[in-house]
């Protein structure tokens, strides 16, 4: 007899901790402070690293971006960048960033709320299951909400929406490689799975840089 699955804690469960490994990112305007992606949080030994999207962490404005550190201040990125793209124009297919993050950024991260994501935890070489089996967790910027006492500080809600990859059509129709990229769906409309509502979900602007996360069997997901 197969177990019983709670698909909606089970969902909220990966959710929760995806969540945890992706810092919002903000950019600093001469007007104040908007964000504008997301990353991950990943640890290499005694290394911390920030992967994100390339057109987020450009080598134009990187140095213009933050994060929230473990006080809930907002601390400039800084450390030794690889990115694709030049600016946040680019036109380049691999949109790709790894940001090794310097000892005096990692001393204010460390004892907050993040948690980092460990090398064994990412795939490679990964074979695609057509089913939904995949997560986006991401904050869209409307999500994203700034108070102001002496300070801004951010108050961050997530999106998280289960997701099938794409047919091998789509690739061939936006010009992406299947060695390269994994393309999910994004729908508009979805059912809710406690209420069985249908919903609409938010433009996806500002998930830039987040995780996609790969869930094997949602039936072994710990409550």
């Amino acid at each position: 007899m197969e177990p019983q699955i709670n698909l909606e804690q089970a969902v909220q469960n990966v959710a929760d901790i995806a969540a945890l490994m992706t810092p919002v990112i903000v950019k600093q305007y001469s007007s104040g402070i908007n964000p504008v992606g997301s990353g991950l949080l990943l640890k290499i030994h005694d290394s911390y690293f920030l992967v994100s999207a390339g057109h987020l962490l450009n080598l134009a404005d990187w140095r213009s971006m933050l994060i929230s550190g473990n006080n809930e201040n907002l601390i400039f990125l800084r450390g030794s960048l690889l990115t694709t793209f030049e600016s946040s124009n680019s036109d380049i297919k691999i949109d790709f960033a790894v940001l090794k993050l310097s000892e005096n950024v990692v001393k204010q991260l460390l004892g907050g709320y993040l948690i980092s994501v460990e090398p064994n935890q990412i795939l490679s070489n990964h074979k695609l299951y057509y089913s939904e089996n995949y997560i986006v967790v991401g904050f869209p910027v409307n999500s994203v909400k700034k108070k102001f006492v002496t300070i801004p500080i951010l108050t961050p809600t997530p999106l998280n929406i289960i997701t099938v990859p794409a047919k091998q059509d789509m690739y061939i129709r936006y010009g992406f490689n299947l060695d390269h990229h994994i393309l999910v769906k994004y729908k508009r409309r979805i059912q809710n799975i406690k209420t069985k509502n249908k919903n609409i979900t938010p433009e996806p602007r500002g998930i830039s840089g987040s995780g996609l996360w790969f869930v094997p069997d949602w039936r072994k997901i710990e409550n």
